[in-house]
């Protein structure tokens, strides 16, 4: 049933006569598109936020098995094979479902309003297969614009150390790029020139960034890729031997400018201008992050 009710909410199937639309709805706060079957099963996926909220993610349900009484769900949106965000939903009451909105979510947002194609994968069951189907974009511009201009982005907390702390970065990012990448049907081949070896906080051992790119997905291989870049992140070595991630975004290039100092080179809209321009900005270890301290000049 959850694969019927997928096909209509990514694009109304068969018979039936018309079309899932992305709509505005809340006074402009809430992006949604919606299906509705002939047995009243409902679908909705949902991005906005209440009055004077921060920008999030909802799952509406009806007469669906598989979700009723669920306690958690994962949904996987992906734009023209590039991946747009992997939400992890929890119950918010009688057919309602959360998710909360992560930083690295944001350019995948950018993604659903300005592409053409994509496709959605859900799945009720951390361990049960994935339901995929062709996400619906007809009206996701306007519709995005509306509840991006009417809802600020969440205040996104430091997450805590221990969380991003691992053993190995590498196999860190292949289980987690190879997880999305099932959800499209796909698999996942490691390229040559994933690691690259930096001394960021002036001290050693030395610290790693990973290409993420380099972990191809047979069925989408720009998947870790789109306009704001390709995804990288950088993980600091820490005295136990482990590694602690300080960024993860998508982004052109990065170079160390001194000790605890890097220049990032991004989509020109990080510094408030065209998005056919590049931005290049200051980032500072502190905080346990790497953080922003605005633009500068061309990266050495």
């Amino acid at each position: 049933m959850l694969r019927r009710v997928l096909c209509l909410i990514v694009v109304i199937c068969g018979a039936l006569p018309a079309q899932a639309e992305w709509r505005i709805e809340d006074d402009g706060r809430v992006a949604t598109v919606c299906a509705l079957d002939r047995d009243r099963i409902r679908l909705c996926l949902s991005f906005g936020c209440s009055e004077g909220g921060a920008l999030g993610v909802a799952l509406g349900h009806a007469g669906l098995t598989e979700l009723t009484g669920a306690q958690e769900a994962e949904v996987l949106v992906s734009v023209g094979g590039r991946d747009a965000g992997l939400f992890a939903f929890d119950s918010a009451g009688p057919n309602r479902m959360e998710a909360p909105l992560r930083e690295d979510h944001v350019p995948g947002l950018a993604l659903i309003e300005g592409g053409a194609t994509a496709t959605l994968s859900m799945r009720a069951d951390p361990q049960a297969s994935w339901d995929t189907g062709p996400l619906t974009l007809r009206g996701s511009g306007a519709a995005m614009r509306a509840a991006r201009a009417a809802c600020p982005l969440p205040d996104f907390s430091v997450p805590p150390r221990t969380e991003r702390t691992v053993a190995d970065p590498k196999a860190y990012v292949l289980a987690e790029v190879s997880e999305a990448c099932a959800a499209l049907g796909g698999s996942v081949t490691e390229r040559g020139g994933m690691l690259r070896e930096i001394d960021l906080d002036g001290s050693g051992p030395m610290d790693l960034v990973v290409y993420h790119v380099a972990a191809e997905c047979s069925a989408a291989p720009t998947f870790a890729c789109g306009p704001e870049g390709c995804r990288q992140s950088v993980w600091v070595a820490e005295a136990d031997g482990r590694f602690r991630q300080v960024l993860a975004r998508p982004l052109y290039g990065l170079a160390v400018l001194a000790p605890g100092e890097v220049a990032l080179d991004l989509n020109g809209q990080a510094c408030d201008r065209s998005a056919n321009e590049v931005c290049r900005k200051r980032f500072v270890l502190g905080n346990d992050l790497l953080v922003d301290q605005g633009e500068v000049g061309a990266l050495p």
